[in-house]
């Protein structure tokens, strides 16, 4: 078949010119007709779908990791573990069915959890029905889809075939557009159905303590080991205060020195044997007080074997063995003035290396080291002759960082090496090597200020990001240099590099394009606009302020972006392949629901005409393009719909809105998931109109549908139950909404955390639930939560965290605190006058209702 396909492919070639012809025309209908038949032979084939499956899991690489860390473990290893009776127990019995192994940093519980894995898998070899999956959180933002991908991927590696449950996530994450694992495919549940399936599963997960989020994932699992009768886990880390409260009931084992010496002495006694040592009463010397410093620091002898085998002679050991540092603080101390006493251009670039690597948001891969070490930040470009050499990084930085050549990535060599270079960077105690000491805010700083020259440099350069010629920083730059910004100090050089970047269109365009479709979150929107207030807050450090329509054109750009993607890139002669493959990771739902949130922010810029206009010309354009009743016309027509709704033009709406779905059912049908978005969109459009019973059967129907076709915490199925709640209410119909929205709600926490703003703006419908049904106090506590919520998420200078002070203020008037009622109006009013101005009809009404609580009844 496929020397048929190449062949029609050649005819195809050869006969393109003639377009009318018959031979022709049967050579294309052929390549049609073979290349269909290939991708359903290729679709139906089992191994062809769990690579499809694995690829959308985008697990990390922990078998890369595992056999890493196993490199330290000498033979024999953690024997007294393995035959310790907690152990035994948890192993065989499954009682107790979690145990948290801690410890101090550099003890060793890394290489300690090599021998765990090993141990399981042997106990497991011969057990149908068992698997075994282990994490390690050697990445800080390392998350809970990225873990429970990891733990998915190995137990399906270790399986004959693919679960459906998991089948189906993947179908519909792949009809959505989700190329990858993310919250909205509810990996928890998938997790739980997968180990509710087999005899047991057995979790190691190390180092949650290094996570920065690793507190809530630790609860998260802790009730999967509650909720789930056939699964162990097996957790090493730190005791800290936060961990204790999330794993403090969980069985314990305290690892001490004289459990981790027999292991420790093992490694020492293999290390030295490399060691050119004939004098056995020197090697025995060497030995004791190696043995004896460690004091059951697995990693404060790895340190200071490396730092032996550098000695040049038997003379040089003794010195070294003479004056040994005690602890790691003191041996990091010695390390650095090592380093101290390198050439000077080997410490510049050691210092950079150190830095980088500690300060990073991921772990960098070398592509990406080798050139920010290149990068003049001043003059705004690489220099290729001072990109470094790997092995001189290795060495002059050693035994600092490690490199991991199995995803080609740096990273400290222990969590604690961070946090002593920040910690006493910050006392300003060390003072001979102080100069490879990081203080946080002048670290974030400078790569704040690569990140962002790396950006301008790449669009100078006129170099897009597609698949043949990748710029190896620029994704790290796009992502994360406004986050490097916000954790840094304030200086007026750099903010007017700032100004400069987002005064050229092509620069703000780019990085905004960039941003968007390269955020694997759910309405990546929300996360652009957290971007524009990190770079607010950081200006406001300084004594100048950027102008504010810089911010506010960030609208105009987007919808540009979204509606004319292809001539922002046309116009500087770009390859529209790149914008191909961002924008298809759209689904049409987060199409419609991004257009949705930019119409709200266009609202509370007063600027809703100038999105009709947009959205006008382009239906326009795109209608002369392709006839009036094409169905690439009816996303913007629903768009448009959108707009009239938020204009208050309620009835253009749900005209615009009933051409939109006379258009899908057409060319779509009336089940197609777009169909049923515009459905949707007319039942709220009809509640608006008063027209409930229509609003309420398009809800139904739209919910019936995609209860058949979607899983059931699906965020259409949220949207959609939400939007039904809206129309009881109206109904008076309270309890039926309040169930609706609370059903809605947990599905969107899950989906999107508490803090999401969607996730808010249902805790504030059930508020106002309650208020209708006259039980205030309830009320008045979901609408407390809905402010703090928006305050923590959206900040107190938001209109909607405003509109949230508005409702908890009348609620509080009902319930007679007219004093509080007071100051919460007068807060919002104050700051509505100054974000909205004073004639903007949220003012307008805030001072209305204020003038009414001081007058009285």
């Amino acid at each position: 078949m496929i020397e048929r396909l190449g062949h029609s492919v050649s005819l195809y070639r050869v006969y393109e010119t003639f377009l009318d012809s018959e031979r022709f025309q049967a050579a294309l209908a052929a390549v049609y007709y073979d290349t269909l038949t290939f991708l359903k032979e290729a679709k139906s084939d089992p191994t062809h779908k769990r690579n499809e499956i694995m690829q959308w899991l985008s697990p990390t690489d922990m078998e890369a990791i595992f056999l890493q860390e196993s490199q330290w473990r000498s033979q024999p290893c953690a024997e007294w573990l393995l035959h310790d009776r907690l152990f035994i127990s948890w192993l065989c019995s499954h009682q107790p069915r979690g145990i948290w192994i801690t410890g101090p940093p550099g003890c060793g519980k890394t290489v300690l959890s090599t021998s765990i894995v090993d141990g399981v898998r042997q106990h497991i070899q011969n057990r149908p029905g068992c698997v075994s999956a282990f994490v390690y959180c050697q990445d800080d933002n390392l998350s809970l889809p990225a873990i429970l991908a990891s733990i998915m991927s190995q137990i399906l590696a270790q399986l004959n075939s693919i679960p459906e449950h998991i089948s189906a996530a993947f179908e519909a994450a792949t009809r959505h557009g989700r190329s990858r694992l993310s919250t909205a495919d509810r990996p928890m549940a998938l997790l739980e159905d997968s180990v509710r399936s087999l005899q047991g599963t057995y979790i190691i997960i190390d180092g949650l303590d290094e996570l920065k989020g690793g507190t809530t994932i630790a609860g998260l699992l802790a009730k999967l080991l509650e909720r789930t009768e056939n699964i162990q886990i097996i957790f090493l880390s730190r005791d800290i205060p936060a961990l204790h409260n999330r794993l403090g009931h969980l069985s314990k084992m305290s690892l001490t020195p004289a459990l981790m010496s027999t292991d420790i002495n093992n490694y020492i006694t293999l290390q030295l044997q490399d060691l050119p040592l004939y004098d056995l009463g020197v090697r025995q010397m060497v030995f004791d007080k190696l043995s004896c410093g460690a004091d059951g620091m697995f990693l404060w002898a790895s340190l200071m074997i490396k730092t032996v085998m550098s000695a040049t002679s038997s003379q040089e050991i003794l010195e070294l063995l003479h004056d040994l540092p005690i602890g790691l603080e003191t041996i990091y101390v010695s390390i650095l003035e090592r380093i101290n006493g390198e050439p000077l251009n080997r410490r510049l670039v050691a210092r950079r290396a150190i830095l980088w690597i500690c300060c990073s948001v991921r772990p960098l891969q070398w592509s990406e080291l080798e050139t920010v070490l290149a990068f003049d930040a001043s003059a705004t470009r690489i220099v290729e002759s001072r990109k470094p050499f790997k092995s001189a990084i290795l060495e002059v930085c050693c035994p600092l960082i490690q490199y991991l050549p199995e995803n080609k990535s740096f990273r400290p060599a222990h969590s604690s090496i961070r946090e002593f270079l920040f910690y006493h960077a910050d006392q300003g105690v060390i003072k001979p090597a102080s100069q490879f000491l990081i203080q946080e805010q002048q670290g974030n700083f400078e790569i704040a200020q690569v990140c962002l020259g790396y950006q301008i440099w790449h669009d100078s350069q006129h170099v897009l990001n597609d698949s043949l010629r990748k710029p190896p920083f620029l994704d790290y730059a796009t992502l994360f240099w406004c986050l490097h910004l916000s954790k840094s100090m304030y200086n007026s050089a750099l903010h007017q590099r700032i100004t400069d970047f987002l005064a050229s269109k092509y620069c703000r365009q780019s990085w905004i394009l960039r941003f968007l479709f390269r955020q694997s979150s759910t309405y990546p929107l929300q996360h652009l606009f957290q971007q524009k207030e990190l770079i607010k807050d950081w200006i406001h450090q300084g004594p100048q302020r950027m102008a504010q329509n810089c911010f506010l054109d960030w609208i105009q750009d987007i919808q540009e972006i979204f509606l004319r993607d292809r001539s922002l890139l046309k116009s500087r002669g770009r390859n529209n392949r790149f914008v191909d493959d961002l924008m298809s990771n759209i689904s049409y739902f987060d199409k419609l629901i991004f257009i949705r949130d930019l119409s709200r922010e266009y609202t509370m810029g007063g600027r809703l005409a100038e999105e009709e206009r947009w959205l006008t010309d382009a239906l326009e354009v795109q209608r002369l393009r392709f006839g009036q009743e094409s169905i690439s016309t009816a996303w913007l027509i629903n768009s448009l719909g959108i707009v009239y709704d938020q204009q208050q033009r309620v009835e253009l709406s749900a005209k615009t809105q009933e051409q939109a779905l006379a258009i899908q059912e057409a060319n779509l049908g009336p089940d197609h998931l777009e169909t049923i978005w515009t459905v949707n969109e007319l039942g709220r459009i009809y509640r608006h109109l008063g027209h409930l019973e229509r609003s309420e059967l398009s809800h139904l129907r739209c919910l019936q549908r995609l209860r058949t076709v979607l899983h059931s915490d699906d965020p259409q199925i949220a949207w959609t139950l939400n939007t039904l709640a809206r129309t009881y209410r109206k109904q008076a119909r309270f309890t039926e909404a309040i169930c609706l929205h609370n059903e809605a709600l947990v599905i969107q926490k899950k989906l999107l955390g508490d803090m999401h703003p969607h996730s808010l703006w249902a805790m504030m419908d059930v508020a106002a639930c309650y208020k209708e049904q006259g039980r205030l106090e309830k009320s008045a506590e979901m609408y407390r939560k809905a402010l703090d919520g928006r305050v923590e998420a959206l900040g107190v200078n938001h209109a909607d965290t405003l509109w949230a002070m508005n409702n908890l203020g009348i609620v509080l008037e009902q319930l007679g605190d007219t004093s509080g009622a007071i100051a919460l109006q007068e807060k919002a009013l104050c700051i509505q006058i100054g974000l909205l101005g004073r004639h903007h009809k949220h003012t307008l009404w805030t001072a209305e209702v204020l003038g009414r609580i001081k007058k009285g009844p």
